[in-house]
């Protein structure tokens, strides 16, 4: 799955620079709610083979943090470093511009939620539903920040961590409904889709942050993987599903290429995609859970979607340069993976030892996948 998952990281970086070559691949939003289907796949398989028994809640949770936060404090950190550095030889805080530029606009408490919130990623989510009133200092509940003023995302630090906030609230839920009955599942799958049903067309909020942004809702598309999981976890020994694999793979990959050219509207291109990819990410798995190399592959998708804003925004060429000149967006790219990998090589793959190491497997040295109760 560690090409997929690349290959969605890229769908991201080519929504902020522009078409490559006229590639435009799933576009950010589509990616994004795929890798909230593969976090639910993925979750429910390691909640069933390595974290069993006595403590599990406890070594599930910490294993994610590590997982999560020690990339992100890294780039963290460079980012405000680089942004101190050029505000103070250049004046031009590029990052940090908005904390520079508006502080007196902020009072204590919009302050300390902005650090705060990027310091611990809980909430960056949740910033995106906010204004600042430059008249008081304080923020206030928009429903859509495009309308506002002052949009209280200006002042995160590293702009695509606000899904990590849903991530981190569903790897909260994870261990405790992903293992329930599947009639508790569908329950809720049916709650977050009335919810967005109610938010597009009771409220008519059909715009961003509405859209990919409020967890409830997306609640659905991490289910919607555990779901895929526990349908794997019936077929997978199957001749059909053996049959099938490279077919629906291959059919993913296509999707994902070719999205803007599905001759379909976009709300019912969305849905058909998604019910896609539940489809077929098991399918994907079966194929690659033994590749090594596809694993290593798939490490980078992580510190390539974390950092590709910083590199672009620090690239040099503005969004006009990379709209007309695919060399540029070309040397963009191999920035963004080289950076990528500095990340993995150097704070990933040290922490990533001693997560494993925590993990220990009851009488197996390759996980089994067990099969969710129904």
């Amino acid at each position: 799955m560690g090409v997929l998952r690349v290959l969605l990281a890229l769908s991201v970086v080519l929504a902020h620079t522009g078409p490559l070559w006229g590639i435009r691949l799933c576009g950010g939003e589509v990616a994004v709610e795929t890798f909230f289907i593969i976090s639910g796949f993925y979750m429910s398989l390691i909640l069933g083979t390595k974290y069993v028994g006595a403590g599990r809640y406890k070594l599930f949770i910490t294993n994610r943090l590590l997982r999560i936060f020690p990339v992100y404090w890294g780039l963290l950190v460079l980012i405000v470093i680089t942004s101190s550095v050029s505000g103070a030889l250049t004046g031009h805080w590029k990052t940090l511009a908005p904390y520079v530029q508006l502080h007196q606009y902020m009072g204590p408490g919009a302050f300390l939620l902005a650090v705060v919130s990027n310091i611990v990623i809980f909430g960056q989510d949740v910033v995106m539903f906010l204004g600042l009133d430059p008249q008081n200092g304080s923020v206030y509940f928009t429903q859509n920040f495009n309308h506002e003023r002052i949009p209280f995302y200006w002042f995160s630090v590293i702009m695509p961590a606000w899904t990590l906030g849903l991530e981190l609230v569903f790897y909260l839920m994870a261990p405790l409904i992903l293992g329930r009955p599947v009639r508790l599942v569908l329950g809720l799958i049916m709650g977050s889709l009335y919810l967005r049903l109610f938010i597009y067309r009771g409220l008519g909020w059909m715009h961003d942050p509405w859209t990919y942004r409020f967890f409830p809702t997306e609640l659905f598309f991490f289910l919607a993987g555990n779901i895929a999981y526990r349908v794997y976890g019936r077929i997978r020994d199957g001749r059909t599903f053996k049959a099938c694999a490279a077919v629906l793979a291959l059919a993913l990959f296509a999707a994902i290429f070719f999205y803007a050219n599905i001759p379909l509207g976009p709300g019912i291109k969305l849905w058909a995609y998604s019910i896609m990819a539940v489809v077929s990410i098991p399918f994907i798995f079966y194929l690659s859970r033994s590749s090594a190399i596809d694993s290593r592959i798939g490490d980078l998708s992580y510190p390539i979607y974390l950092v590709h804003l910083f590199v672009i925004q620090n690239s040099g060429f503005t969004g006009e340069q990379l709209a007309r000149d695919n060399f540029k967006i070309l040397i963009v790219l191999a920035l963004v993976c080289f950076s990528a990998y500095i990340l993995l090589k150097f704070i990933a793959d040290p922490v990533e030892k001693f997560r494993q190491a925590r993990v220990v497997v009851p009488g197996n040295r390759e996980p089994h996948i067990l099969l969710p109760p129904r």
